[in-house]
């Protein structure tokens, strides 16, 4: 029926605890169906509290109530090991429904009494004939010959014992008067010897068998009969027993409970009796006349599949409760927006330019923000994927090792898997990937599957270079401007491999719909690399333009330098290392920002020179300030071609003056002479050595200093506002997508 109206659903085990958590995830709706309460359904359930995920206990049977289910006349005749078993189920029936509050019943008796144990809310989804069912009546056939009238009782299971006890004196009155007639009991019956010895062979037990072949045992009968003594229970049943046998247009007698009143109009559908005499009069007319066996059972089967075909049920009952449940605030635009990190494992420029533009739409009515990123598996022990949230930001993270995160892989169909469920649950406009590695270049195949079209952000070379940032196998920069095989093939483990992923990744850039690069010269590195010209744009990064800016304020006692990468080689630190440890003069300190402190390893960053020496952990983008207000000087000897350099613009928008490799897309933000100190890109560290010595040498010169090419430096809304509309600009070009959840 969900399907049928275009949700999509998901059925699980809940002893499949790990897959079940992972759909709780993705999901705005958790029906408990029949669960008892157990320590995995309450993880379960307390996980989608936490998520905010709408919970809902559903019920067709009235097995909650120990009182109301006890004075059940059927449960007489079990054993008292089998009694007892029953009502410590109703009782974990029970704290599961009040568990979850709300809940669904198949008839108004049954959702009333859950509704009065559990306390929330009550949505009746009455059962109907679903394709299954319809599907075997279609390819069923009647193939009875003969004169004798078969009356069919399907049991199911030993707990209907009284019910068919109810009726034993009227069958007993009926085959002694219709020699013809014939007695087909289905499933674990108890027959009274009464009956046994009157009707001999013409009572036919058959042992309870699948569906289909129920169906095809039932479509030979001629009459069926539904007994339900009175009682609570009985009451709060509902009348499948009646669909199943009238959708093969064979007519119905049945006990006059509540399911039964509402669909037979008695004589016209079906009869309704109570007392033996109202059991023998219906079925001696039924028995006695074949036209008018044939016209209630061509009216019933009219009126249930009219009235119960399940389209008509999810119409009227479903759509209605999915309705009540999805109605939530409209967005003109959904964004869902990939990056390997995020906060609160933010890492390294391109996350924090992730960071801020989601913030940043995420401030805008009419757009929603949706994040899928990765989170490590000693934060979520045993899970492979969880939902938290950023703010009141959804963000997906699928679990990975922390030992994988070099490996850069391409390709990951597990992370294809979770990405993909989070796609169909969000359905976003647009998907935006910055730096996906380890997440893996299939998901924007995944995209495709789903007609969604995709951005990338260029952050670095991971898309042309298996080594991420053209760095060569002893640490240092291959030189190429434009990348060439037979270079690359002595820098790598298995070169048909990097044949293998780099054809693979460019095909997933020609296919995006659009590539944005953060700075003109990254823009021209990608082209002079075979990006199409055409389909590339520039959206230069932004950065946090603090609300108070000052000029420096050196101390007149030590100049302070700054580094913001812990013991990254590719960033230089081995660079600094070398070139403090042989600094003559002690007149210095080196703060440098352990980057993987959000992840308890151990760096082991340590310089043996004669000056201070801070390690802080790493801290996030509102925090900037502590950390530039304690510096003079930005250290920046990278190692490799930056695309841009974001905690450069960081440092000389806060006067801070700024040593850095002459490379790429520093060179813009970065004057010889006027707000820093541009060094070749190279191992070598005596030029990083050679220029802080010449800071050492006249550190007054810091004291004061005003950057005068701030205004080159754009901030993170000037960013954010060009790159949603050019978001929106994809979203135009392409068709709308199912907003369905």
């Amino acid at each position: 029926m969900l399907k049928a109206l275009g949700f999509r659903s998901i059925v699980v085990d809940w002893r499949n605890t790990p897959e079940a958590l992972n759909l709780i995830q993705i999901c705005r709706v958790a029906i408990f169906y029949r669960v008892i309460a157990t320590e995995e359904t309450f993880i379960l359930l307390e996980e989608a509290n936490l998520l905010g995920v709408i919970c809902y206990f559903e019920l067709d049977d009235l097995i909650f109530d120990r009182d109301l289910y006890g004075a059940n006349p059927n449960l007489k005749n079990l054993d008292t090991a089998q009694v007892e078993n029953l009502m410590y189920g109703a009782i974990l029936y029970r704290k599961m429904m009040q568990a979850c509050k709300n809940v669904i019943a198949s008839t108004q008796e049954l959702g009333a009494e859950m509704q009065r144990v559990a306390g929330g809310e009550m949505h009746i989804i009455e059962n109907s004939l679903d394709p299954e069912t319809l599907n075997i009546v279609q390819n069923l056939k009647r193939k009875r010959n003969g004169e004798r009238i078969k009356i069919i009782y399907g049991s199911g299971t030993n707990t209907h014992n009284a019910d068919f006890l109810e009726i034993a004196d009227a069958l007993m009155n009926i085959l002694s008067r219709f020699h013809k007639v014939d007695l087909i009991l289905v499933g674990d019956m108890m027959l009274p010897d009464s009956l046994s010895e009157k009707a001999g062979n013409r009572v036919i037990l058959i042992p309870a068998m699948p569906f289909y072949k129920y169906m095809a045992t039932l479509i030979e009968a001629d009459i069926s009969i539904a007994p339900l003594a009175k009682c609570a229970f009985n009451d709060a049943k509902s009348n499948i027993k009646y669909l199943e046998a009238s959708v093969l247009g064979i007519p119905s007698v049945c006990s006059p409970r509540t399911s039964f009143q509402q669909v037979i109009t008695q004589g016209m559908n079906g009869f309704l009796a109570e007392t033996t005499q109202e059991w023998c009069e219906a079925l001696s007319q039924l028995i006695q006349d074949e036209e008018l066996r044939k016209k209630i059972g061509a009216a019933a089967r009219e009126y249930v599949l009219k009235e119960y075909d399940y389209r008509t049920i999810a119409t009227k009952q479903l759509h209605p409760f999915c309705d009540n449940l999805t109605r939530a605030k409209t967005y003109h635009f959904k964004i869902l927006i990939v990056n390997v990190f995020f906060s609160p494992n933010s890492y390294g420029g391109a996350t924090m330019v992730a960071e801020d533009m989601v913030r940043n739409f995420n401030s805008r009515n009419d757009t929603q923000v949706v994040i899928f990123t990765t989170s490590y598996e000693n934060e979520v022990p045993f899970r492979s994927f969880v939902r938290t949230a950023v703010g009141n930001i959804p963000v997906f993270r699928a679990v990975v090792k922390y030992n994988e995160l070099r490996n850069l892989n391409y390709q990951n169909s597990h992370i294809d898997s979770l990405f993909r469920d989070t796609l169909q649950a969000f359905r976003p406009d647009v998907v935006h990937f910055h730096s996906i590695q380890l997440l893996g270049a299939g998901l924007a195949n995944v995209c495709r599957e789903n007609n969604i079209p995709y951005v990338i952000t260029l952050h670095d070379a991971w898309w042309l270079c298996e080594r991420q940032f053209l760095i060569n196998r002893i640490g240092i920069y291959c030189g190429q401007k434009t990348i060439h095989p037979a270079v690359c093939s002595t820098c790598v483990d298995n070169f048909g491999f990097t044949i293998k992923r780099t054809q693979y990744l460019k095909s997933i850039l020609s296919k995006a719909e659009l590539l944005l690069t953060p700075s003109e010269y990254w823009r021209s590195f990608y082209i002079a690399n075979g990006v199409n010209k055409a389909r590339v744009r520039v959206n230069e990064n932004g950065i946090k333009i603090p609300e108070n800016i000052t000029q420096n304020h050196y101390n007149g006692k030590y100049v302070r330098f700054g580094f913001i990468a812990g013991n990254e080689k590719v960033k230089g630190y081995l660079q600094i290392k070398a070139a403090f440890e042989e600094i003559t003069s002690n007149k210095w300190e080196v703060v440098i920002v352990d980057h993987l402190s959000h992840i308890n390893r151990q760096t082991n960053i340590k310089i043996a020179g004669k000056g201070k020496v801070k390690i802080i952990p790493k801290f996030v983008s509102e925090n900037a300030n502590s950390f530039y207000d304690a510096i003079d000087v930005l250290l920046f000897p990278t190692q490799y071609p930056e695309s841009f350099g974001l905690t450069v613009r960081e440092a000389l928008i806060r006067n801070k003056w700024v040593i850095a490799s002459a490379t790429g897309g520093v060179e813009d933000a970065v004057f010889e002479g006027v707000n820093g100190t541009l060094i070749p890109l190279s191992p070598d560290y005596t030029f990083l050595k050679k220029a802080v010595e010449q800071i050492l040498s006249n550190p007054d010169k810091l004291n004061g200093f005003i950057n005068p090419e701030s205004h080159k430096i754009r901030g993170v809304s000037e960013q954010a506002d060009e790159l949603w509309e050019i978001l929106h600009e994809v979203k135009s070009k392409t068709n709308p997508v199912c907003d369905r959840q």
